[in-house]
C-alpha cells in the first residue's frame, strides 16, 4: 500500500470531519494507507505542514482537506492528492 497523510485545517471542523471521512473511504479503497491525520487551524498552514510531511521519505503522498462559506450558504471545499 501506498502511505499518505491527510492534512486537514480544523475551521469548520464539522465539515472537515465529514469530508475526512469520505476522503479516507475513497482512498482506502483506492490501495492508499493513511498513516497519520495532521491538524492545523487553516488553510494558510496547509503548506508549510504538507511541505514537512513530504520531506518525509516514508510518506510517498498527501491530500489537505479544508473548507470556506465566504459570503455564501452553500459549502466550497476542496481536496487533492499530491503523490
Amino acid at each position: 500500500m501506498t502511505n499518505i497523510v491527510a492534512v486537514c485545517a480544523t475551521y469548520h471542523l464539522e465539515d472537515i470531519e465529514r469530508m475526512l471521512t469520505i476522503a479516507t473511504s475513497q482512498a482506502e479503497d483506492l490501495g492508499y494507507n493513511i498513516v497519520d491525520v495532521i491538524r492545523v487551524p487553516g488553510c494558510m498552514e496547509i503548506p508549510l505542514a504538507l511541505d514537512r510531511v513530504l520531506a518525509n521519505e516514508g510518506i510517498e503522498g498527501a491530500f489537505c482537506l479544508a473548507s470556506s462559506r465566504r459570503a455564501k450558504p452553500i459549502m466550497a471545499s476542496f481536496w487533492a492528492i499530491v503523490l
